[in-house]
């Protein structure tokens, strides 16, 4: 009987970090664009508008930015206000993600240390952003 009580909190404790991890992700989604393409998109507009804005002069020529040279003129007007957005919203972003990352892995500690149902149950309460 005591194993079968054992497997049964582990199994609880198992599904309490994914459903974690699921509403972490949900919370995510509120601030981004989901998909792994799509956030690797992200980064290299955050990259390039990094390199962009520590140009002593904006170049002529975007050829060296394909990503505010496919953009520009439908987000901004023009690639500096563009790169400033990006990197404005990648600020934001950052702020929210460690926010989101904070309470999640608070919670799936909590889970971890839980020695009952009521305790991964109180864990999983989390109160997101």
């Amino acid at each position: 009987m005591r194993i079968r009580v054992s497997k049964d909190l582990a199994g609880l404790k198992a599904e309490a970090r994914a459903s974690i991890d699921r509403a972490a992700e949900a919370i995510r989604l509120r601030y981004i664009t989901g998909g792994d393409g799509q956030a690797m998109v992200y980064q290299m507009k955050a990259d390039e508008a990094s390199r962009f804005l520590s140009l002593s002069e904006p170049p002529l020529d975007l050829t060296g930015f394909p990503l505010l040279q496919a953009e520009v003129g439908i987000t901004a007007s023009d690639p500096t206000a563009l790169a400033s957005l990006w990197r404005d919203m990648r600020a934001e972003w950052i702020a929210a993600a460690a926010s989101i990352e904070r309470l999640r892995l608070a919670a799936k500690s909590a889970v971890d240390a839980a020695t009952c149902p009521a305790e991964i149950a109180a864990a999983k309460a989390v109160e997101w952003p």
